[in-house]
């Protein structure tokens, strides 16, 4: 048990990475890059976490499918 929780937590702690790098690249105007890293972190994530990466996946292929 003590080995499956602390697995469980190194990947809630390598979808927050993700997460923040996600963010970084948004932020840099570099949404390819942010939607791989979300992609990374929705893989990992579990519980609220991974649902407000899937929100900012989905946002970036919505402002993606609206530019031409």
């Amino acid at each position: 048990r003590r080995l499956h929780a602390a697995d469980e937590t190194e990947r809630e702690h390598g979808a927050l990475v993700y997460e923040e790098l996600g963010l970084q690249a948004e932020a840099k105007g570099k949404p390819n890059v942010a939607k791989v890293y979300y992609q990374m972190a929705a893989r990992r994530a579990s519980g609220e976490l991974r649902q407000r990466v899937l929100t900012r996946l989905d946002a970036l292929k919505t402002a993606s499918e609206a530019s031409p």
